[in-house]
């Protein structure tokens, strides 16, 4: 059991965060809900092959010296998994911004389009002080590789920090599998 005080714990043991980097691409989150409660978690991707699928491959996704994420292929269909992806620098503001060239790189890299993205999770280590200017850096990308409408992929923002105690980051999910993007009024877009 890894409560709040026990992932701190590990994320400061340079030797114990590089043995769980190997378990890769696993993403250890820690943080606080809006209402001050703790919580502390893992997100994990498995895929599995299907039994006697032809044409099925996976590899892991290296960004950075690291392990991010799962690539898989199943005949002609393609989907890349991203955990823990972030920018770098020392502002907010350069994080996002560096965190949103990056996932346009890396989609790129494996033949993917940035409109193939249709799931995004970010973690915010401040998510009250950052929430709006993490909301104009979306509005800006998506707008672009929308031409200027606004059509975003499911997401989700919440309140927490990865080991590397940056301020962003994201897990992705992209498909090339053509797929009926459904919206309705009860979605809760933050304007």
């Amino acid at each position: 059991y890894l409560d709040h005080r026990g992932f701190e714990k590990l994320s400061s043991n340079a030797h114990t965060r590089l043995s769980l980097e190997l378990l890769q691409p696993v993403m250890y989150l820690c943080g606080k809900s809006c209402k001050g409660s703790q919580f502390t978690g893992i997100k994990v991707v498995g895929i599995s092959q299907i039994r006697d699928q032809e044409n099925f491959s996976f590899k892991k996704v290296i960004f950075d010296k690291k392990v991010i994420g799962t690539y898989f292929e199943a005949g002609a269909d393609k989907e890349i998994y991203l955990c823990g992806l972030c920018g770098c620098g020392e502002s907010f503001e350069e994080q996002i911004s560096g965190l949103y060239e990056n996932m346009e790189r890396i989609v790129s890299e494996y033949g993917f389009r940035s409109t193939d993205i249709y799931r995004t999770y970010f973690y915010l280590r401040n998510l009250l002080n950052n929430y709006e200017q993490f909301n104009i850096n979306r509005d800006k990308f998506f707008k672009k590789i929308y031409f200027g409408r606004v059509d975003y992929p499911a997401s989700t923002c919440i309140q927490g920090h990865s080991f590397y105690n940056d301020d962003v980051t994201a897990i992705i999910m992209a498909s090339s599998t053509n797929y009926t993007r459904i919206c309705t009024e009860k979605q809760c877009e933050a304007k």
